[in-house]
């Protein structure tokens, strides 16, 4: 968000955003504009934050949010703007593809936040400098301060006043602003369709939005169809959205305690115990015989979910309401999964169902989340941590050497 000696704020109606506008209302610091870019892809939860916001600000200084929306919408940029730089074409020729619409934004080139945010902000705020000597109060959080940029014309307070992400976010909650509960399913509450979220985020967006979920897979097929196999059709580097939806649809058969004709799966005792490994924040990871979907649900504190992100079949089993439940972070998991809150166990993949690692499996596994880690904060979407010496689990400390006597 941001805001100027005619006071202007830049709302993305995000968690950072929205907790600075109430402060500043709250502190009675002069706000004169609000304004929000419309991107036409986000979420419903978020369109009614804005319009709760609005309210409340309209409430609150007699002043309505500004809202400031592209002439094109983004599936024209993505399927039928037409290209008319040079270099742009000459590229498109020679790959024999078509000459109008950008396909999926991507890392290197994320014409979306261009086409639908920034142009539309950086004009009407240089319009806003020119007639009002506009300052601009922008809505960052201390912990991610390498964001700030040295400019006379914008200020950072959530940064001066040192409110973290988290922070601003419960300042959002206790004064009744929640997103519909966006916040409580995903770390970000960005444009639903961006190809840049983790896969972990995508899935739960396949959970609790099926069907914009439904439209992603629409927008797979069109791009797929109009630029191949390619950066510009395919969803990700290594992932289309169709490929996605039979991945996590496998996933869901293998996560449920039931097999395909409705039937309770038999779990045996003795020869059919789990070895699993067990990793607790802050703690060694250690070996467990496990018997059954109840001793999963101990173990991780309720209700069980299942992500894969190694090549090899293997899956981290975690709590699916960790982060409800505030639940302390565990481990940072690579290949866009982010972290896991909450105690998870490792296990191995079988022709059904889950089954034991292997003994190479569990060192290399123990091994590789020996240390602790302690979460520092986010950056692009991703867990900054420190990694520390862990404590051992309770019973497997040392026996303490008892005090010489004379």
């Amino acid at each position: 968000m941001e805001a100027t000696t005619n006071s202007k704020i830049f709302s993305s109606g995000g968690k950072d955003s929205t907790a600075l506008l109430l402060l500043m209302i709250e502190k009675g610091m002069p706000i004169d504009c609000v304004l929000h870019a419309k991107t036409g892809m986000d979420f419903p939860e978020m369109e009614a934050h804005i319009a709760k916001l609005d309210d409340f600000l309209f409430q609150e200084r007699g002043l309505h949010i500004t809202i400031l929306q592209a002439a094109h919408s983004f599936e024209w940029f993505m399927f039928d703007v037409p290209l008319q730089q040079k270099p742009a074409i000459d590229r498109r020729l020679a790959l024999n593809q078509p000459l109008h619409g950008y396909g999926w934004p991507g890392s290197r080139v994320r014409w979306c936040t261009g086409k639908l945010k920034t142009h539309l902000m950086d004009k009407e705020v240089n319009r806003l400098k020119k007639e009002q000597n506009a300052l601009h109060y922008i809505g960052i959080a201390a912990d991610e301060a390498h964001r700030c940029k040295t400019n006379e014309h914008h200020s950072y307070p959530l940064v001066e006043w040192g409110i973290t992400e988290a922070q601003a976010l419960q300042i959002c909650y206790s004064r009744g602003f929640d997103w519909g509960g966006l916040y409580e399913i995903y770390h970000r509450a960005s444009c639903w369709c961006c190809p840049l979220q983790r896969i972990d985020e995508l899935r739960k967006l396949r959970r609790h939005h099926p069907q914009l979920w439904a439209k992603l897979l629409e927008l797979d097929e069109k791009a797929l169809t109009q630029f191949g196999h390619n950066a510009l059709g395919q969803f990700k580097k290594n992932w289309t959205v169709a490929a996605l939806e039979e991945r996590f649809a496998a996933e869901d058969c293998e996560l449920s305690p039931f097999d395909s004709y409705g039937k309770t799966l038999n779990f045996k005792k003795g020869a059919d115990y789990l070895n699993v490994l067990v990793v607790e924040p802050g703690m060694v990871p250690y070996e467990k015989e496990i018997d059954g979907l109840k001793d999963m649900q101990a173990i991780v504190g309720g209700t069980i979910t299942a992500s894969y992100p190694f090549e090899e079949k293997v899956a981290i089993v975690s709590n699916d309401e960790a982060l409800v439940k505030g639940m302390e972070f565990n481990r940072s998991i690579e290949g866009g999964y982010g972290g896991i809150c909450g105690p998870f166990f490792i296990c191995g993949l079988g022709e059904e169902d889950f089954c034991s690692l292997s003994p190479e499996q569990m060192g290399f596994y123990k091994k590789k989340y020996h240390h602790a880690e302690i979460l520092l904060g986010f950056q692009k979407g991703e867990p900054v941590t420190l990694k520390v010496e862990p404590r051992k689990p309770p019973g497997q400390e040392p026996p303490q050497r008892p005090p010489k006597t004379r």
